[in-house]
């Protein structure tokens, strides 16, 4: 027997596994809900653990996650004897859950596995007992994605601390489209100007400790992936005549430029990790700053077109 949700995942660009996860539902019932991540609703803040100041983080504000609340989330449990059974009846039924697995045994092109172990909510979205496999959607190394896994693996990976963990996204039973808010498009770029200048001011945008690696490596792809964001954004804002055309050409071609220079600061952190020796952290803090100046200039531009 098998069986799948009616559901596309969310591919657009990634900002995290659970948005990335209720994108693909909210998407999949309601195409306007594309626009809901373009919001340029973040912010640049240092961020750290246990007192320290670590790294460069940006974050997601109230406006983005709160038009996410629609989704209504039900955690239970399953039993070791009987989960493989209901995982099944859950997708048979329709029902769209997240399992909580283990990363070290889930993914291999993620680069927690075989690494890292570390709790982790996976979106289910359909199972084929004659190939025994599971349809999931989730992120690894180079985005969120669709990726086949094997029951044998899955049956490894599924975290057992307290039973087999179960959440369930509930769907709404009307979704309005949405509308993209262009004023407050306008207002929290000039957020950002102010955040990136404030920043400009200091020259260690990630300290040298490196056994945050992992955690800068997840705060790149979130930078990296807001730039493709940004990229569809000026788009969309250029075909609703929002910018004059030749502006949202410039904007795009810079928000690539941003794209690719962090993803440049990403891989030397992964070939640090991959060949086992110390990242350049003198290169990669002196591209970070030329790419805040970067984005500060973008931003500028844009505000001085709908101004």
């Amino acid at each position: 027997m098998k069986n799948n949700l009616h559901l596309v995942p969310f591919t657009d660009h990634w900002i995290n596994c659970e948005i990335n996860d209720n994108l693909t539902v909210l998407t999949s019932l309601n195409s306007s809900y594309r626009l809901i991540p373009l919001l340029n609703d973040y912010m640049y803040q240092m961020a750290g653990d246990l007192g320290w100041i670590t790294s460069l983080d940006i974050k997601y504000s109230r406006e983005l996650l709160s038009r996410l609340e629609i989704l209504h989330k039900k955690n239970s449990t399953f039993t070791e004897q009987d989960y493989m059974k209901d995982i099944k009846a859950c997708i048979d039924q329709g029902r769209v859950i997240n399992v909580v697995v283990d990363l070290y045994d889930w993914i291999p092109e993620s680069l927690m596995y075989q690494r890292y172990h570390m709790s982790h909510y996976s979106l289910i979205a359909g199972y084929d007992d004659e190939e025994k496999i599971f349809t999931i959607y989730d992120d690894d190394a180079n985005g969120y994605k669709q990726h086949i896994i094997p029951y044998e693996r899955f049956q490894k990976a599924v975290w057992r601390e307290n039973g087999i963990q179960i959440r369930e996204i509930c769907l709404p039973e009307h979704l309005e489209d949405y509308t993209l808010p262009v004023s407050k498009v306008i207002a929290f770029a000039t957020r950002i100007k102010n955040d990136i200048t404030y920043l400009t001011y200091m020259t260690h945008f990630f300290n040298e400790i490196d056994e945050m690696l992992i955690h800068y490596l997840s705060m790149l792809s979130k930078i990296t992936n807001r730039q493709k964001a940004n990229q569809q954004l000026f788009s969309y804002l250029a075909e609703q005549k929002v910018v004059r055309l030749e502006v949202g050409e410039e904007l795009v071609r810079l928000a690539l430029q941003l794209q690719n220079q962090w993803q440049t600061v990403k891989s030397l952190f992964i070939k640090s990790m991959i060949s086992d020796c110390r990242p350049d952290y003198k290169r990669i803090n002196t591209l970070s700053y030329e790419n805040l100046l970067l984005e500060h200039k973008l931003w500028n531009i844009f505000s001085k077109a709908v101004n």
